[in-house]
Formats: C-alpha cells, sequence, structure tokens
C-alpha cells in the first residue's frame, strides 16, 4: 500500500498543474507541488505572502463550497481569482473540480485542477489590440 501511494504521490507531483483534494468538510488534503506554491507559506515569509495565500484559500474554499452543494452533476468548472504569492501578481484561474464518490456512493471529496488563464487572456487582449490596429490601417 505504501509503494502505491508513493507511486500516487510521484504521478500527481509530475503534473505541471495545481491539483488539490478536499475532503467532505473542504479542507485541503493533499495538493501537488505547483499547488503548494498557491496555498501554503514556507518558512518565516511576509506577512504579505501570508495574506495571499489566505486570500487563495478563501477564494478557493468557496468554490470547493459550491461544488459540495450543487446538485446533480459531479463536475463542475469556473474561475477563480488567485494571486502569485512570491509576485504579488492576479492569477485567474479556471478551475475543474470532479466529485470522489465511494463504492457505496457517498461523497468522500473534491478533486480540483487549477488551469492558469493569463496566458489565453493576454493572448485575447493582444488579438483585440492588433484587429483595432488593423482597422485603422484599412481606414487610412
Amino acid at each position: 500500500m505504501r509503494a502505491e501511494r508513493d507511486r500516487f504521490d510521484l504521478i500527481i507531483n509530475s503534473v505541471a498543474e495545481p491539483i488539490l483534494v478536499t475532503d467532505p468538510d473542504g479542507k485541503i488534503t493533499m495538493m501537488n507541488d505547483p499547488a503548494e506554491r498557491l496555498f501554503t507559506v514556507p518558512g518565516n515569509e511576509a506577512a504579505e505572502l501570508a495574506q495571499s495565500v489566505q486570500a487563495n484559500d478563501a477564494n478557493f474554499s468557496s468554490f470547493v463550497s459550491n461544488v459540495f452543494f450543487l446538485g446533480g452533476g459531479r463536475r463542475h468548472h469556473g474561475g477563480i481569482s488567485l494571486v502569485d504569492p512570491e509576485k504579488g501578481i492576479p492569477v485567474p484561474v479556471e478551475a475543474v473540480s470532479a466529485k470522489i464518490i465511494a463504492q457505496a456512493g457517498e461523497l468522500i471529496g473534491v478533486v480540483t485542477i487549477l488551469h492558469d488563464q493569463s496566458e489565453a487572456i493576454e493572448k485575447a487582449r493582444l488579438y483585440e489590440e492588433l484587429q483595432k490596429v488593423s482597422s485603422v490601417l484599412e481606414e487610412k
């Protein structure tokens, strides 16, 4: 069983995107290394870093509580506003969550993958800007 757990941890930590698992009370029970950057304060870091991590935790907890209380489907997705604690900049993410249902049918947790949307948003902004410049050039 220990070997399976180590193998599972190795797989989860090899994923570049943050992955979190919460229990039915909404408490984070497991996360991979990329998630730890967003949701834990290492050692003796500044208070600003701790505030960013607390804000991230509050925003994530709110999202996950909606997953627990939603009826119907096992999957849920939506946007969450997080902050990169080290850089202090906003990180818009799309969260994709799935309920973890035991064989007996009871809800035992939620697994969530966070997709950073910063690059996609920047590309859309640049494309819009390019469209405006193109329109001005066509008019001239």
